[in-house]
Formats: C-alpha cells, sequence, structure tokens
C-alpha cells in the first residue's frame, strides 16, 4: 500500500479526538495485498467514550468515502473478540496513536488474553473434530 493512503488514513483519522490508536492489519498489512484488496483498519476508541460505536463506523466510512477511499473495512478493537484482537496486534502494524497511548502494554495484554483464551478454543474445536468423526 502507498504511504499517501496511510497518511490520508491518518489525516482524516486525527480528525476524532476518541480514537487511541489505528491499526493496518490483514492483507496490507503483510504486504501480501492485491491492487483490488480491501485495506483492514481496527480503531480503539477511549475507554471513557460513552456514545454508539456503529455511529462512529457510519460517521467515518461517511468521510474516508469523500476523500476516494471506498475499499475500507473498519473494525473496533474495543467491540471485537480476543482472537480478532490478537490477529490485529500480531501484524505489529500501529499507523497512528496518540500520545499518550501505551501501544506495547495494549499488545502485551492482547496477546495475554488471546493465550488465555486459546486453551479453551482448542479444547472446544476438539470436542467438535471428535462429535463430528463419533456422532
Amino acid at each position: 500500500m502507498k504511504q499517501q493512503v496511510i497518511d490520508k488514513i491518518i489525516k482524516i483519522i486525527k480528525g476524532y479526538n476518541i480514537i487511541e490508536a489505528v491499526y493496518l492489519f490483514g492483507s496490507q498489512a503483510r504486504n501480501g495485498s492485491k491492487e483490488n484488496s480491501d485495506i483492514d483498519i481496527a480503531l480503539l476508541i477511549e475507554d471513557n467514550y460513552t456514545g454508539s460505536f456503529g455511529e462512529i463506523k457510519v460517521k467515518l466510512y461517511e468521510d474516508l468515502t469523500k476523500n476516494g477511499l471506498d475499499n475500507i473495512d473498519l473494525v473496533i478493537l474495543n467491540q471485537a473478540s480476543a482472537l480478532l484482537k490478537y490477529e490485529v496486534v500480531k501484524e505489529n502494524c500501529l499507523i497512528y496513536k496518540k500520545n499518550k497511548f501505551d501501544a506495547a502494554s495494549y499488545q502485551s495484554l492482547t496477546i495475554r488474553k488471546y493465550l488465555d483464551f486459546e486453551y479453551y478454543l482448542k479444547k472446544n474445536q476438539q470436542k467438535f473434530k471428535e462429535r463430528l468423526l463419533h456422532g
């Protein structure tokens, strides 16, 4: 992805005071994207925000589209599962953060929560496989 696209995204994001951090993830973060690949963006909203996450997404989509960025998928990390949060931070592609945001602590906490969750996920997957195989 071209740096000018990231710069355009960041410029728009800066208009939202409630956004603490923005991660790029998926094929764009892994440099495995094709020309028509969408851009996966994960937003972390301030903890004290009491408004609607849906309204933020709609408004942000509108602003991005007005600026020619209509191939973007937005995820709000505050609402995401432990698995999705892990998928985002493991790419380690933070493209924007407020000065007070501690990216290392957030990443560490997210990975620890995922590893706690992973045990139960694998256990449930194994039980599901057994039920499929043995009825």
